[in-house]
């Protein structure tokens, strides 16, 4: 039996918000393709847009639905 392993460096790379804890919604909204997040985040709002999902406040969202 042999054993292979691997070791990866880590990137610098630089997170698109300030809160990595948010990185999760990104990620979710990507893989969904979803056109909006809803949130009142500010690290979030501040971005306007990632991708092709806007980012938007809730009663933005509501003037938008109406």
């Amino acid at each position: 039996m042999t054993i292979v392993s691997l070791l990866l460096s880590e990137r610098n790379t630089q997170s698109p918000i300030r809160d990595p804890k948010d990185l999760y919604l990104l990620t979710l909204a990507e893989t969904i393709d979803a056109a909006y997040i809803v949130s009142g985040d500010k690290d979030l709002l501040e971005l306007q847009q990632h991708k092709q999902t806007k980012i938007v406040k809730l009663a933005d969202f509501r003037n938008m639905m109406q």
